[in-house]
């Protein structure tokens, strides 16, 4: 969203007589005036109210922005910001020709209703208890916070008030609201800051969140060298990855000679702006040879921001390679030789596991939900659009290699959303492989977890290896016609497993409920004997047995180790192995020591600098200096490389706290939406009542988290392509030449 300079805001000339009219619907107008330094007056003449009735509830037609609280009329009003504290200022209000409009029918309230996958504003039932006037006061202020050192408040007037349970108008038809400041006229009185500011004094959407831990000082939170040669390594799921010399070389051919000379036993991995331990085959002689290859644990972007499974801007975590400095971080070797017989060990041949099952393929705003928090705070993210009254669904999921000849039941817990809203509950049955496992009902467009219950007779064996199905039945408990729809967000089942491999990868436990000690783990069903174990946050497991299974061709292992019920394992081999979803040279230029000089930030990807030569110039015209950083760069040194919307926030934080010279406009070059994997540049969204999940790019200006007052100005140009880029940039040039 755009938004006019807060230059703008204090070079407007307060030391005159400003006035502004304005006609509303030919049936009220209103003018206001600063009187000298220090008053502003705002009058407003009301010939009559233009009612338009809504089925069983009236409508105030006018041009002025209207309330918008849950269960109570929709009244117009009028806003105004003023450099004051509140105890700085005094309200004078003068009326005449007080006057009292009866309506046929009660005024309306403002409330919405899920209809499908839409809301709509509806009307309350006749039983409705209106206040016994609203609003209680016409006029309010409200303290909104400081910018740079500048109190701010708000100015609420409000010229109709609702009366006699919503059906009678009291107004006057002559209002005049004079405010006198008490000020010692070191600053301009008014401002005409954003409209969103109203609405966003009390939130919560802008305090600090995991993804941003650390203060953003001139300080260097990472070891990561600066200006050296890194590699950046992308990964999206957990498991073993290894990196070959051959696949470095190719993938990197501007280091090529530099990574076959290297010594390998200087490789750092950082992650996170931590040192994390690799294990680097071959090391010992001191040369990289063909052969030789990296590895180490790798896990996907975890989700701290909020209880939901998966990150909600990116699974892709971002490791980092550097080498030549000191020797690196290594995993230490365990020796996992059967050092007892099978007969003085544990020799499981089972655990519990849990399957999550989730596919985020359709994001859904829901619009009646808390709107004081961001919405990351709540999963938006589900199967699909959701399944109606009278529908069964069939989702498909993997299970791998249940324990049909186990004792054991399995447990399920599925969560769902409401989507609509009625006074009637949502009803749920759940079928797991077309047996019955669970019901559950709630109410409300809320979440609800259904959980199958203990005496449930869920025998392992109605679980399969490989496809299985869940059926969710959407029942009718009520009479009438009245449209209900939820949302299937995650399925989890806790079921027993064998110790056997699927895809050359299997991570395991201990049994739960088994004693501590020795055991012997018997991992089969490989299909190489190159088999790589980890014992996860300790250490990689080596000499263990290996035996071949020659009529099937598959190759199991005996892992010894003395362990406890936390303990966990990733074991895999060939297939099982990952590769990064992509390895790049990339640089730390040391962004977040920076100091620049700028009136004009422009953040766009790297690709696209070439197209932005012709946009600096313009600004440069125009009297502006601009500067251009590359997406790339801010993630890559104000979020670990990780793409998220706090990595630009960062950015922006550090430059307006640590830059010799304020800047005043940002410019983001991309489209955006909440995934970083479907953006150019990921937007943040915000919670709204009416309207659900709303991009805000506004957030990006926002300084002090306690005060959401913009520190600056912020627009975004939502192309996808360089045509499109050069496009807008021809617009804007163009657009300058024609006034």
């Amino acid at each position: 969203m755009r938004f006019n300079s807060i230059k703008f805001y204090l070079n407007t000339g307060l030391m005159f007589i400003i006035v502004t009219s304005v006609v509303l619907h030919a049936e009220i107008t209103y003018n206001e005036s600063w009187q000298g330094k220090n008053v502003w007056k705002w009058t407003a003449t009301i010939a009559d109210i233009n009612i338009k009735e809504n089925g069983n509830r009236s409508n105030i037609q006018t041009d002025l922005s209207k309330t918008s609280l849950t269960d109570r009329p929709v009244v117009p009003y009028y806003y105004k910001i003023i450099y004051a504290k509140p105890e700085k200022i005094n309200v004078n209000i003068s009326t005449s020709a007080n006057r009292k409009k009866r309506l046929v029918k009660p005024i309306q309230l403002f409330s919405d209703q899920g209809v499908g996958d839409t809301t709509r504003l509806v009307t309350s039932s006749e039983n409705t208890q209106y206040p016994s006037i609203f609003p209680d006061k016409q006029v309010k202020t409200k303290f909104l916070g400081e910018q740079n050192g500048v109190p701010l408040t708000g100015v609420y007037i409000y010229p109709i008030q609702v009366i006699q349970q919503g059906k009678v108008l009291s107004y006057s038809q002559k209002i005049t609201v004079s405010i006198s400041v008490e000020t010692d006229g070191s600053a301009p009185l008014s401002s005409s800051l954003p409209p969103i500011v109203r609405n966003l004094s009390n939130s919560r959407a802008f305090q600090k969140s995991e993804d941003n831990p650390r203060p953003l000082s001139k300080t260097n939170s990472s070891e990561i060298p600066k200006n050296r040669p890194l590699i950046k390594l992308v990964v999206n799921q957990d498991g073993i990855y290894r990196i070959y010399r051959e696949a470095l070389v190719d993938s990197l051919k501007e280091f090529k000679d530099d990574i076959k000379s290297l010594d390998p036993r200087t490789f750092q991995a950082f992650n996170k702006g931590n040192n994390v331990p690799i294990f680097v085959h071959g090391e010992e002689d001191g040369q990289f040879d063909k052969g030789d290859y990296i590895e180490f644990v790798g896990r996907r972007n975890p989700n701290h921001l909020s209880e939901s499974y998966y990150h909600p801007y990116t699974d892709n975590n971002v490791y980092w390679l550097s080498w030549g400095t000191e020797d690196g971080l290594r995993y230490s070797t365990e020796s996992a030789e059967p050092s007892v017989s099978h007969d003085r060990s544990i020799i499981p041949r089972e655990f519990q596991y849990t399957k999550h099952i989730e596919e985020n393929n359709s994001f859904v705003k829901l619009s009646k939900i808390a709107t004081d928090m961001p919405v990351y705070k709540k999963d938006h993210w589900f199967f699909d659009s959701g399944i109606k009254t009278g529908m069964t669904r069939v989702f498909r999921f993997t299970l791998d290699h249940p324990d049909e000849y186990t004792a054991d039941n399995f447990s399920v817990r599925a969560r769902f959303h409401g989507l609509t809203y009625t006074g009637n509950g949502h009803n749920v049955t759940l079928y797991i492989n077309d047996r019955l496992v669970a019901n559950g009902e709630w109410y409300g467009q809320t979440p609800h977890i259904i959980e199958s219950k203990q005496d449930n007779n869920l025998q392992n064996n109605f679980l399969r290896h490989g496809e299985n199905n869940i059926q969710i039945a959407m029942t009718k408990n009520y009479t009438g016609d009245t449209f209900d729809k939820i949302l299937f967000d995650w399925l989890e089942i806790e079921y027993t497993r064998k110790y056997r491999a699927a895809q050359d990868f299997i991570e395991f436990t201990p049994p739960s409920k088994y004693p501590e000690g020795i055991y012997h783990f018997p991992v089969e069903n490989f299909s190489s004997p190159d088999i790589s174990v980890y014992k996860l946050g300790t250490s990689k497991l080596t000499g263990f047995d290996v035996e071949h299974n020659t009529s099937q061709d598959r190759f199991s292992i005996i892992i010894e180790d003395n362990v406890d019920n936390d303990t966990r394992y990733f074991a895999a081999c060939q297939d099982g192995i990952k590769s990064p979803l992509s390895i790049q040279a990339d640089t730390l230029t040391g962004l977040n020591n920076s100091n620049e000089n700028c009136d004009v930030i422009v953040i766009s990807p790297e690709k696209w600098n070439g197209s932005l030569n012709r946009l600096t110039d313009f600004y440069q015209e125009e009297g502006l200096v601009p500067q251009v950083f590359n997406l790339e760069d801010i993630y890559n040194e104000f979020n670990n490389g990780i793409a998220s919307p706090f990595g630009i926030k960062n950015f922006l934080t550090y430059a307006s706290e640590n830059w010799s010279s304020n800047f005043n406009y940002v410019l983001l070059v991309g489209d955006a939406e909440m995934r970083a994997e479907n953006s150019v540049i990921p937007a943040f969204f915000y919670q709204t009542y009416k309207f659900g999940a709303s991009a805000c790019d506004y957030w990006y200006s926002i300084k002090d988290e306690d005060v959401p007052i913009p520190q600056f100005s912020i627009g975004r140009w939502p192309c996808n392509t360089k045509e499109e880029l050069e496009l807008l940039i021809d617009k804007r040039i163009e657009h300058k030449k024609s006034r």
